[in-house]
């Protein structure tokens, strides 16, 4: 009776330890991931799929890029912090007859251009009016 009493603790006990090693495991996952990973929230593909419906006629994404990603990030961590934002700044921009290709160059705007901090704060400023 007292080996069964004994062995029942000891099975409680190593559930317990297991379960606190999967907690530290699972915690020691997210605190060693980059910083970037752990706080990001920036919803990649529903931006791009807003910049693709209403900038159908600038040039399409083929590749999210670390780059863009960070970029996106960036902007989404200040001056366009929800989605709302970014559909009001797509929609800005599609007014921009400049940024579309009718300018003196026929330069046209691309998703790294309009993901510029300067981009945005001239967009704020009304610079491409």
């Amino acid at each position: 009776m007292k080996e069964e009493s004994e062995l029942s603790i000891l099975r409680k006990e190593n559930a317990q330890l297991k379960s606190l090693l999967g907690r530290i495991n699972s915690a020691t996952q997210v605190f060693f991931k980059p910083k970037e990973e752990r706080f990001d929230n920036c919803p990649y593909d529903a931006v791009m799929a807003m910049y693709h419906e209403k900038l159908f006629m600038l040039p399409k994404v083929a590749k999210l890029t670390t780059k863009r990603k960070a970029a996106m990030r960036t902007r989404w961590q200040g001056d366009l912090t929800t989605l709302q934002d970014w559909g009001h700044y797509f929609d800005d921009v599609a007014t921009k007859k400049f940024i579309h290709g009718e300018n003196n160059r026929g330069w046209v705007g691309n998703i790294d251009f309009l993901l510029r901090e300067d981009v945005i704060a001239k967009m704020q400023e009304g610079k491409y009016d």
